[in-house]
């Protein structure tokens, strides 16, 4: 008789339940997350930005995201070239590969930017209520850095399989992911 481990219990699931596991718990973080950078959006009166519409006239975010996109890959060569070394990696699957830019994409920016962002403005609203008030560009711009070291921070569990924590590899974690981070609260903010 096989003893009943974890991973035997889960061998007779199917693909398909798999799959409708990851898409509740998908649906769960990412409504929390639209949950509270709601609520904390109308606190702070944010929403009145996005209905007049951007200050700065970005009506489409292709170019800020291309940029992000090729300074994160000018960025990651300088990395190698500076001794970056991870070991032998083999690329998921497409079918895994899908699911996981869907989180990447989607439940990451909804957790980030909309709710943590959001609640870091919030707070920093109220702090300096009582202290000398900040401005509305100080409060943003520094949610928006803290938010994306944050984003840079989360990731470095996943870089630790792929190579040993070294102060490189983590510069390459925190710089990558916070060039991603910044752009996309501020586009967030916009």
């Amino acid at each position: 008789m096989t003893k009943k481990t974890p991973l035997n219990l889960l061998a007779p699931l199917s693909v398909s339940m798999v799959v409708i596991t990851l898409g509740a718990a998908f649906g769960v973080l990412s409504g929390r997350g639209a949950l509270i950078g709601m609520v904390s959006t109308c606190v702070i009166t944010l929403i009145t930005a996005l209905v007049r519409g951007s200050r700065y006239g970005v009506s489409s975010p292709t170019g800020p995201m291309t940029a992000a996109i090729g300074a994160i890959l000018i960025l990651d060569q300088l990395f190698y070239a500076l001794g970056v070394e991870f070991a032998s990696y083999t690329p998921p699957v497409a079918w895994k590969g899908l699911l996981a830019s869907f989180y990447g994409g989607v439940a990451e920016e909804v957790l980030l930017r909309l709710g943590l962002m959001t609640i870091i403005v919030w707070l920093g609203a109220k702090v300096s209520k009582f202290s000398k008030p900040l401005t509305k560009r100080v409060l943003m711009w520094g949610s928006i850095v803290i938010a994306a070291l944050i984003f840079g921070v989360g990731h470095l569990p996943a870089t630790s399989v792929l190579a040993p924590l070294t102060p490189l590899i983590i510069a390459r974690a925190l710089v990558l992911n916070g060039v991603g981070g910044i752009i996309f609260g501020w586009l967030y903010w916009q």
